[in-house]
C-alpha cells in the first residue's frame, strides 16, 4: 500500500479481501482486470475484513514498475553464461525443458 494513496485514505488494510469490483464478483483475473484499466479510472470495490463488508470508490493511480537488467561481469565464464541463459529461458543447459 502506497503511503498517501487513495486506498490508504479509504482505510484499506493489508489482509482486506476484494470480493467484487464494479459490481462483478472477483475471481482469479482480478489483477488482469486492474491492469486493463488506466490511471485516473474510477473503480468501486466491495471489501471484506474482520469488521464486515463495505464499498469503497477509488481512483486508480499510476503504478511504479521495477525493471531489472542482467549484466555480465568481466570474469563470467562461458559455462556460467550458458547456465544463466538456460535458467532465464526455463531450459536445462542441454537445450531442453527441465
Amino acid at each position: 500500500m502506497e503511503p498517501g494513496s487513495d486506498a490508504q485514505k479509504a482505510g484499506i488494510l493489508k489482509g482486506d479481501r476484494v470480493v467484487s469490483m464494479n459490481g462483478n464478483p472477483v475471481n482469479g483475473s482480478f489483477e488482469d482486470d486492474v491492469e486493463r484499466m488506466r490511471p485516473g479510472d474510477t473503480v468501486t470495490m466491495t471489501i471484506v475484513n474482520r469488521r464486515g463488508e463495505r464499498n469503497v470508490k477509488l481512483r486508480l493511480a499510476s503504478r511504479r514498475e521495477q525493471v531489472s537488467e542482467l549484466q555480465d561481469l568481466p570474469s563470467v565464464t562461458s559455462a556460467q553464461h550458458a547456465h544463466r541463459t538456460a535458467w532465464i529461458h526455463g531450459e536445462d543447459e542441454g537445450g531442453g525443458a527441465p
